[in-house]
């Protein structure tokens, strides 16, 4: 794997992973902060393959360094404190931090939607000189209960704080944000994005799939579903007129039901007409027999 990582071939990688685990039952372990995710690394114990950050869209080795490069080298007790240390590595920019972060990479240090309003408030609050200033009739609401603890000169206008005292206010202001993980279908999506497939699984979520590819066959729609609850996939036929009474798109959380029917086939007669029939001699083929909407998984 890691030769075609190397080369960019992402699609083989993928490939291999899902027949390692299929014909070994080896599993690929997390991208983690933490973990060296320079290049594929097995754990013969666990029954591991951890995978390379190379796997994935738009990453570089440099950024698989300077990642591991941080964690050797120092303890970080906040997300705040990392966050400084990245920002002076090139090859861990806006971009690949996000999707790090939409992934779960950092989530030792709290849940992605946390995460990525602190890195909001970071981008929004850095401090680049030795003060900075504050118009007060545009303070930014998250900053109005705290920034007058830190306040150095105030005029008719404007407030102004020393780097240091913008630095303690941001502690403050990211020390409330709730606890949130991001919503089931932006994890999952992320996954399919970024991984090119999806990695996650959820015990109890029996009976639900994530709409991973919709595609219009003849009359009729071939959906690609990946269950929540055993990652298995399925590539189904589903009806069209199905489809029309409940419309899906790629990317949605669905309750299904899965069914098998003998495939229709077409013959023309002698005379041009042509007559649907179903061969009832051929292996069946799954159908998308029903489904609908699950408030709880499809936000």
């Amino acid at each position: 794997m890691q030769m075609y990582s190397d080369k960019g071939n992402k699609d083989k990688v993928q490939a291999l992973k899902a027949e390692m685990q299929k014909a070994f039952g080896i599993k690929e372990g997390p991208y983690k902060w933490g973990i060296d995710n320079r290049k594929f690394v097995a754990d013969q114990q666990n029954g591991l393959i951890y995978p390379s950050l190379l796997s994935l869209k738009g990453f570089s080795q440099g950024c698989a360094d300077a990642l591991y490069e941080l964690y050797q080298t120092k303890k970080y007790d906040s997300f705040l404190q990392l966050l400084k240390d990245l920002s002076t590595k090139k090859d861990v920019n806006s971009s690949r931090l996000d999707t790090l972060i939409r992934l779960g990479y950092f989530s030792e240090f709290g849940p992605s939607k946390t995460l990525l309003k602190t890195v909001e408030y970071y981008n929004k609050y850095l401090c680049t000189g030795k003060t900075k200033q504050f118009k007060k009739d545009s303070i930014p609401l998250e900053a109005i209960p705290y920034i007058e603890n830190y306040v150095i000169k105030e005029t008719e206008k404007q407030y102004i704080l020393e780097a240091e005292g913008v630095e303690k206010m941001l502690k403050d202001i990211v020390s409330h944000i709730p606890e949130e993980e991001l919503p089931l279908k932006e994890r999952l999506s992320a996954e399919a994005e970024y991984l090119g497939y999806i990695a996650t699984t959820i015990p109890d979520a029996v009976g639900n799939a994530f709409v991973t590819d919709l595609e219009a066959r003849g009359n009729n729609f071939r959906v690609s579903l990946y269950d929540l609850t055993t990652g298995e996939a399925h590539s189904v036929k589903l009806k069209k007129k199905v489809y029309q009474n409940t419309p899906i798109n790629i990317h949605d959380i669905i309750t299904y039901r899965l069914g098998e029917e003998a495939p229709w086939r077409v013959e023309t007669d002698a005379d041009g007409k042509k007559k649907f029939y179903q061969d009832f001699n051929a292996p069946k083929e799954k159908v998308l027999q029903w489904y609908g909407r699950n408030n709880r998984w499809d936000k």
